[in-house]
């Protein structure tokens, strides 16, 4: 099981010192014109993906 969906983290990173520069960040990277993202760890997602989470997050 993994137990950063159990958490609810949604792709969020579990720790970050500033989320709203996580966010912004990005935000920069959907409007780059990616497709698919390749985070250090875990599996990779869409773009798609990212934008639906930032909705949810409440970041525009």
């Amino acid at each position: 099981m993994n137990f950063m969906k159990f958490l609810g983290l949604r792709k969020r990173p579990m720790i970050a010192e500033d989320y709203e520069k996580v966010f912004e960040s990005w935000g920069k990277l959907l409007n780059s014109g990616a497709k698919e993202l390749y985070p250090s760890h875990g599996a990779s997602f869409s773009a798609e993906e990212l934008s639906k989470r930032l909705t949810e997050f409440g970041v525009s």
